[in-house]
């Protein structure tokens, strides 16, 4: 495999394909079947290409130094003891720049020495508003830096690590993970997988194949150590076999050594260290898993849609062109028995009334109640917040430090509590999205099935490579779904949790003032004091998430009848009933316009009949000649994915 020779073939058939995906748009005219939203996006992504790799793994793997090696600068944030708080967006520019990037889309530019005031718990620990900036929550941090492998349009993101002591951030790697193009999964050689990376993983491949393995920290243990970890990591992810796009392996490399190599100028010790930190071989394969994304995945979704488009118009004419001949009086009496089937499976199969809109309906009905359950389970004294909470009230061990604590909760809370309910109503949203995306493309599948005819030559044996949900799901933009779905749902919530975090503040506040009353006396009062400042500590935190649980759960939204939590669930239940509607509409609308059409052409005049069939015969030698491309152009695309396996 050699990018070099294979990256102009990639860039032809992307030019080939939005030609004549460009030139389907135009042919498709007012006769003819409209194209699918799907089939606009899949331009847009030709147009504007867009591949995220993920790097994701347990808290303290080491991602951030792994990424700042391969790389080439220290960029991102790293702590022996704390781990990465955000996402970091590294892409690859001839330009620095560094932007926070907010959740409604807005951007603040900062400098490189401040990433890791934004990027870093031990940081945002210090300086509790860090992440909150204008009462806005942070979506990630954007890194334009040069980074000389990076095809353009690819973006390596760096996520918080599972199993870390903050639960909202193995929230936000799931986020991410959902719009992952490929992922880099780290180990280290510590210990052998668990079962939380196992069950990960499975989340994982439901999204992509595309995902390698990397074993960091290979300097720090021996190479029998480090070669029997990788043998048994690898007998546990042959359960993935059958998912990964290649047998699953583990490149071992040594991050520290690799970044040592990157700084030295003497070529002798650098091409030494280089490797010896034994990112050449991780390097190869991470470089055919990239080309792979880059050259198949888009190009594979768009050709798919192309070929759609092309059956379904080459059926839709040959069924006029039979409408509107003279002598085929049999052929049009079995066009229309055949539509009329179609019609009445149709409505059985999707319509409003269908076991298949009843199950799609329950799964809705099951979202909304998950998402008020892990609503209730972030403001709950058994949740992992207040427990962590109620832990280091009960570590503290002078006044000074209950004061401290007391001063910088109201913060906390905030930080804390708001971040979890950004990412428990975009959990919500993103997976509502992905049972919408589910229904479209069965009905949509089993509709090309049922419509396409054995004569049309397009073969359809090439496997479509999976895209990102967030991909997938922005067909719906613009086509069947308000503006409210596409910038996220519950926005809302976050106002009435700001709302409920005013009064929560003013009772810490008041424990604040009697702790400072509290200060002076000897020993035994001092320890006297000092229960009784946790008490209030206690008291406080306590009397904090009872008020917040109220303010989501009990009290209705001011001038309205639901709670918070109700609002939500009620927004997630409506645009779902709505989408499925116009889903069902759309295509419902589509087979009344192809059955008013051919009706009419069945009645024409001879004269009309055959200016009718003129027109008919010249759109389908066009659309043979659309066919024929799309036969060329998948020879271009198998040659390309048998030179990248």
């Amino acid at each position: 495999m050699n990018w070099n020779e294979l990256e102009p073939q990639t860039n032809a058939l992307k030019a080939n394909l939005i030609q004549i995906i460009e030139t389907i748009q135009d042919n498709s005219v007012e006769n003819l079947p409209q194209p699918d939203p799907t089939l606009n996006l899949s331009l847009d992504l030709l147009k504007n290409p867009s591949y995220d790799i993920v790097v994701c793994g347990e808290i303290k793997k080491g991602k951030s130094t792994f990424i700042n090696a391969i790389v080439g600068q220290d960029i991102l944030p790293t702590n022996t003891q704390v781990a990465t708080s955000q996402v970091f967006r590294i892409t690859n520019s001839e330009t620095e720049s560094y932007e926070l990037v907010f959740i409604d889309g807005t951007r603040q530019a900062i400098t490189r020495e401040e990433l890791a005031k934004y990027g870093s718990q031990v940081e945002i620990n210090s300086n509790d508003e860090a992440q909150f900036i204008n009462s806005k929550p942070l979506d990630y941090i954007q890194v334009n830096i040069p980074v000389e492998f990076l095809p353009q349009g690819v973006t390596i993101v760096d996520t918080p690590g599972l199993g870390s002591l903050y639960a909202d951030h193995e929230q936000i790697t799931n986020r991410y993970v959902q719009n992952a193009a490929a992922v880099i999964f780290i180990f280290d050689p510590e210990r052998p997988m668990v079962q939380q990376e196992e069950k990960f993983l499975e989340k994982i491949f439901d999204i992509t194949p595309y995902v390698m393995f990397v074993m960091t920290k290979r300097d720090c243990y021996t190479e029998a150590v480090a070669t029997d970890i990788i043998r048994r990591n690898e007998d546990l992810l042959k359960v993935f076999e059958s998912k990964c796009y290649t047998a699953p392996q583990i490149f071992p490399v040594s991050s520290v050594t690799l970044s040592k190599a990157g700084k030295q100028t003497n070529a002798t010790t650098k091409d030494k260290l280089y490797n010896a930190s034994q990112f050449p071989e991780m390097k190869e394969e991470l470089l055919r898993m990239i080309y792979k994304t880059v050259g198949l995945s888009r190009n594979t979704f768009a050709f798919s849609e192309a070929g759609k488009q092309y059956k379904k118009v080459s059926s839709s004419i040959n069924e006029q062109i039979t409408m509107v001949s003279e002598n085929d009086t049999k052929e049009q009496e079995e066009i229309k028995q055949k539509r009329k089937k179609l019609n009445d499976w149709f409505n059985d199969r999707w319509g409003t009334k269908s076991e298949t809109r009843k199950k799609v309906l329950e799964k809705i009905n099951e979202l909304c109640i998950g998402t008020q359950n892990r609503g209730q389970e972030i403001v709950s004294q058994s949740s992992e917040m207040y427990r962590r909470f109620q832990s280091e009230i009960d570590s503290i061990g002078t006044i000074q430090d209950a004061q401290s604590f007391a001063d910088g909760l109201p913060g906390r809370l905030k930080a804390d509590i708001s971040s979890r309910w950004q990412n428990l109503t975009i959990s919500s949203s993103d997976k509502l999205k992905q049972i919408l995306v589910e229904f479209k493309t069965d009905m949509e599948q089993e509709l090309i099935s049922k419509r396409s005819s054995d004569e049309i030559p397009l073969s359809s044996h090439i496997e479509l490579m999976k895209l990102t949900d967030k991909d997938k799901f922005d067909c719906f933009r613009g086509s069947y779904l308000g503006a409210g779905m596409t910038v996220g749902i519950g926005t809302f919530i976050l106002n009435a949790v700001g709302i409920a975090l005013g009064p929560v503040g003013w009772v810490i506040v008041g424990v604040a003032s009697i702790i400072a009353g509290l200060w002076g006396g000897g020993a035994r009062i001092r320890e006297r004091e000092l229960n009784t400042a946790k008490t209030q500590l206690r008291n406080g935190l306590q009397t904090a998430f009872a008020q917040i649980r109220d303010w989501l759960f009990v009290r209705p939204v001011d001038g309205e009848e639901y709670t918070p939590i109700q609002k939500l669930q009620k927004e997630i239940r409506n645009m779902g009933e709505k989408a499925l509607i116009e889903v069902y509409e759309a295509q419902s609308t589509e087979f009344k316009q192809e059955d008013e059409r051919l009706a009419q052409q069945q009645k024409m005049n001879s004269a009309q009949k055959q200016a009718e069939k003129v027109k008919l015969t010249n759109q389908q030698k066009t659309w043979n000649g659309i066919g024929l491309e799309l036969q060329t152009i998948q020879s271009d695309l198998e040659n390309i994915i048998e030179a990248l396996n």
